[in-house]
């Protein structure tokens, strides 16, 4: 059958309206990705992928989740 997925694979969970709702709240939150991922069920790839289509920005191991907006720890620039 042409639709079935690989052995031993599922096919990806569409996102709904309310998964988007709930990813952007725990973005917005700063929450880990592990822990974003963990929360809604699916992968760390799925919600990099996400988080890109909806054009919203994730930390990277060399951006992580800035303080104060940008500022540096003592709230000087």
């Amino acid at each position: 059958m042409p639709d079935d997925p690989p052995a031993g694979r599922r096919p990806p969970r569409r996102w709904s309206e309310d998964d988007d709702v709930e990813l952007r709240r725990r973005i917005a939150s700063r929450q880990p990705i592990g822990d974003i991922a963990r929360g809604l069920n699916r992968t760390v790839d799925g919600i990099r992928g996400r988080a890109a289509t909806l054009r919203l920005r994730l930390p990277g191991r060399n951006r992580p989740w800035r303080v104060n907006g940008g500022t540096d720890p003592d709230g000087e620039n």
